[in-house]
């Protein structure tokens, strides 16, 4: 025994190549006289300062240690799941917006790269990047130098923000209207990158106009049926568009464009100027139809009535006959346009009294 426990410190402290000399057996000593005695011998030869550890075996210890569980991801509402699961699939019926809406998920981790890998196009990469440079802007110099960096795709994200309905209305309006991204930026005076990146992220319509259904839905929504008032223009271009094409959004635009009135002297005008004006008017009517309900109609009514009256004066410069009464007749076309609020002040007639009294 003493002679294994020599070899034992031998290889655990001091290495194979220390030799020691035997020491006398004595077969009464007990093991505590025997590491005893070898500590003196190795302190002997190798100095004092050797620090031994005991010889007896620790107990290890055979218990594992508890792992801390990882951290969860959070739990989401089942609204949230049912949206990102409804946006991962490309065979759905997806917003017009879905490609943004997949970008802001990733961003904000709703959703990994994993769970969109079907969507995950270019379109949708470059928006994630948009929106994480975009949430690190913290001034102006920030946002021009991100504008600077991706200069279409910021420009549609401002139009597509921006408090000009009527500038947005009309792109929208002529891509719902059936034009191209290329027509569209042109009638808009737009660059074609610009508009591209408002259809891909924002309005995605473009090889979906036979449905009408989808277009409807999303598109338009429950503002189709009721609820639109005359603010809200971009809804008044788009479904002029959808129900009448390119050219109807045309003079839309010029509708919203000027702020015309009837004046007391509409019976000057000449031939075009009264056509411009009666499409004007039916226009109107065409809006009102849109967001009235059946009881109060009358307005319409009494367009209707003030556009046959302009039309008597159109039929009149194609005959070549004069009115017979131009004060009145001017008179009640102010008044019906007054109960529609298109109608300049009736306190202007004296200024063209003269002027009516001349052609009569």
């Amino acid at each position: 025994m003493q002679a294994n426990i020599k070899k034992t410190v031998a290889k655990t402290q001091l290495g194979p190549t220390v030799a020691f000399t035997p020491l006398d057996p004595d077969p009464n000593a007990t093991e505590g006289e025997m590491q005893a005695n070898i500590k003196t011998l190795v302190r002997k030869r190798l100095g004092p300062t050797v620090n031994l550890t005991p010889l007896d075996p620790q107990p290890t210890s055979t218990v594992a240690v508890p792992r801390k569980p990882k951290p969860s991801a959070p739990k989401l509402p089942m609204e949230t799941i049912r949206r990102m699961v409804h946006l991962a699939h490309p065979d759905n019926a997806r917003p017009i917006d879905a490609r943004w809406q997949i970008a802001r998920a990733f961003v904000d981790r709703l959703a990994t790269r994993h769970n969109f890998r079907r969507v995950f196009d270019n379109y949708v990469k470059l928006a994630v990047t948009y929106i994480k440079f975009s949430d690190s802007c913290k001034s102006e110099k920030d946002i021009a130098k991100l504008a600077k960096r991706m200069p279409h795709l910021h420009a549609a994200y401002v139009l597509r923000h921006s408090n000009d309905k009527l500038q947005r209305g009309l792109v929208e309006a002529r891509l719902v209207a059936g034009l191209s991204v290329e027509q569209t930026a042109v009638a808009c005076n737009l660059p074609p990158e610009t508009v591209e990146w408002y259809e891909a992220l924002f309005f995605r319509v473009v090889g979906l106009l036979e449905h009408r259904l989808y277009i409807l839905g999303n598109v338009f929504g429950w503002k189709f049926y009721g609820g639109a008032t005359e603010a809200d223009v971009d809804f008044m271009v788009k479904r002029a568009g959808f129900a009448k094409g390119p050219l109807m959004v045309d003079l839309f635009e010029k509708y919203y464009a000027f702020d015309w009135r009837v004046v007391a002297n509409v019976h000057l005008l000449d031939e075009e100027g009264l056509k411009e004006l009666i499409s004007m008017i039916q226009l109107k009517m065409l809006i009102l139809t849109w967001i009235l309900p059946i009881e109060k109609m009358n307005a319409v009514f009494r367009l209707a009535a003030l556009n046959g009256q302009l039309q008597e004066l159109v039929n009149n410069f194609a005959n070549n006959k004069a009115l017979d009464q131009p004060l009145d007749f001017a008179l009640s076309l102010l008044q019906m346009a007054d109960s529609v609020g298109k109608a300049a002040s009736v306190a202007e007639f004296h200024r063209v009294d003269e002027a009516i009294d001349a052609v009569a």
